[in-house]
């Protein structure tokens, strides 16, 4: 087995879409280009609005949240929502630590190097899951066409973040010691200008700043993929004392979370047009991304195998003056879920 077990029981999760259905779907999608009605829900009378800020991103697993409020499933629910958008689920865990944010959508990474400083947060749901979310890019003209031309170049990605860990995932894949490579890290958003800049010959990144990398470099990006080698999830977290003072409003950003996982099961088309527009980026990539999504509201084992796994490379290398594994069921809060929608949980706490 894996040195990272999760890695092992990754197949059991995976459901692949059928190459023929993925090209049958983006064709058509093309087809209706501009042509999509992308109507509003309708809105529900609660007697009580609650307010709430939340801080999402445009990562993949974190979608359910953008539909969410472009179909105005909050408000549906009782919820004054302020959006605060971040670059990246570790600014908007930051964001919420800082108390910018009362609810955080963040990758499991920044919660693990969070935990080795501080114990006064939770998780209170998973809302997707990618098993191809994060990749490397390249550039050609660096003398890059094939993974082992990698090795002894420059590559960059944002610090004690879940693309840090995928690259450490896709160089021990690919039998490449870090020790070869000339490392560098910087924000998330940098990325793809530094790799088109010649500051960097490979960054590991991932949506929306993989197609912009890919816009920037044209012909002269090169993409390696590794479906399956690192199964990322995005949680929402809050403060434990403000899970403990504002229960109903975790339950309306569940249930708006739900309303919105409703939606793209029924409405693919749609969903597709809306993500698209609101990220600016290809249809064509939305549904490429959605073919390795598995957008859903959980709290499953698989999270803590995976929690695990990326906390022992926290500790192999040495990031923190700390020794031992943090014990995440104290980072877990089940009740609001639990209260909505218990069969999605498998976790024994």
């Amino acid at each position: 087995m894996s040195k990272y077990p999760s890695l092992f029981f990754l197949s059991q999760w995976q459901r692949k879409i059928p190459v023929s259905s993925l090209i049958a779907l983006t064709m058509f999608v093309v087809a209706c280009d501009g042509k999509m009605d992308i109507s509003k829900s309708t809105i529900e009378t609660n007697t009580t609005i609650e307010k709430v800020r939340l801080g999402v991103t445009h990562t993949p697993p974190s979608w359910l949240m953008i539909i969410a409020d472009k179909k105005q499933f909050y408000k549906k629910n009782g919820l004054d929502v302020t959006l605060t958008t971040f670059k990246s689920g570790k600014r908007a865990l930051k964001g919420m630590l800082g108390r910018k944010v009362d609810v955080a959508a963040t990758a499991e990474g920044p919660i693990i190097f969070q935990s080795f400083k501080r114990k006064d947060f939770s998780i209170f749901a998973t809302i997707g899951k990618s098993s191809n979310d994060n990749v490397i890019v390249a550039a050609r003209d660096r003398g890059i066409n094939k993974v082992a031309d990698i090795k002894g170049k420059r590559i960059s990605t944002q610090s004690k973040s879940s693309a840090h860990f995928y690259m450490h995932l896709f160089l021990l894949e690919n039998k490449i010691a870090e020790k070869d490579m000339i490392k560098s890290f910087m924000r998330v958003e940098d990325l793809p200008q530094a790799l088109k800049q010649n500051k960097t010959d490979i960054i590991s990144t991932r949506e929306p700043f993989l197609s912009e990398a890919v816009k920037l470099l044209g012909d002269n990006a090169i993409v390696f993929e590794t479906p399956g080698l690192y199964l990322k999830s995005f949680e929402l977290v809050a403060f434990n004392t403000y899970i403990e003072k504002n229960k109903s409003i975790l339950t309306k950003i569940l249930k708006a979370t739900l309303d919105a996982e409703d939606f793209l099961n029924k409405n693919k088309l749609e969903s597709i047009g809306l993500l698209s527009k609101t990220l600016n980026i290809s249809k064509e990539s939305i549904i490429k991304s959605l073919s390795s999504l598995n957008l859903s509201v959980s709290l499953d084992q698989l999270l803590l195998l995976n929690l695990e796994d990326e906390a022992r490379w926290v500790i192999d290398n040495k990031f923190y003056n700390r020794h031992g594994m943090p014990n995440f069921l104290d980072y877990l809060t089940l009740e609001p879920l639990l209260s909505i929608k218990p069969e999605v949980i498998t976790i024994n706490k």
